[in-house]
């Protein structure tokens, strides 16, 4: 299904680059961020790092406030990859931000270490080590269950302080939908405090200018 839409993806970028560079947005929202670069050699390219560069200064930026990023860092290509593809790509991708080979590796490293904090305190089992707050919106989604499993007193105290509104729960890169088929593919009415809590956090993602007809 990937391989599929990257050969689209690069016959459109070939044939009407304009269209992709319009909905460049949607690659990593619908698919996945290394499909952005089959857009290497097509008239989009100059375009498409434009996009990955500014995603990059706004993680970097997010990551030293403390905030949640993107997951374009787990999927940019490395320079010490065994594939000559990935090696030749990620030479481009650093001559493109500016910057040399030991900046580069430094500033993948720092990224991807931040986004695996969640993964890495559970691998260890340092459930108590987890600041809820921080936990990325989709990580909360997947693992809210384990948190509650491996951490009772800690996540209940964090939920109780959620309904209070004393702390804060990430929804950023979650739409409604995300969170509705929590409650219909698992055929239960049973209430989910999290789920609750990520549908009130939700962006306002409709704005009073709008006028819109949805076709369900």
């Amino acid at each position: 299904e990937r391989r599929t839409f990257r050969i689209c993806l690069k016959w459109l970028a070939e044939n009407y680059p304009s269209i992709v560079e319009k909905n460049i947005g949607a690659i990593p929202l619908f698919n996945r961020w290394d499909s952005i670069f089959v857009l290497i050699g097509t008239p989009c390219e100059s375009y498409m790092w434009k996009f990955v560069y500014e995603q990059i200064v706004e993680d970097w930026n997010n990551y030293k406030n403390k905030k949640s990023i993107s997951l374009l860092a787990k999927w940019m290509p490395s320079e010490n990859a065994s594939s000559i593809y990935t090696k030749r790509n990620a030479k481009i991708a650093r001559q493109n931000f500016n910057l040399t080979s030991r900046q580069y590796r430094k500033m993948l490293s720092t990224l991807r270490k931040y986004l695996d904090v969640t993964e890495v305190k559970m691998s260890n089992g340092e459930w108590n080590n987890i600041n809820y707050e921080t936990v990325p919106s989709r990580a909360m989604m997947k693992y809210n269950n384990a948190f509650k499993k491996h951490d009772m007193d800690g996540f209940c105290r964090y939920i109780e302080a959620l309904n209070r509104g004393e702390k804060k729960i990430n929804a950023s890169t979650l739409y409604p939908y995300d969170l509705v088929k929590n409650y219909l593919s698992y055929n239960t009415a049973q209430k989910s405090e999290v789920v609750e809590q990520q549908w009130k956090a939700l962006p306002n993602y409709i704005d009073e200018e709008s006028n819109i007809l949805i076709m369900a």
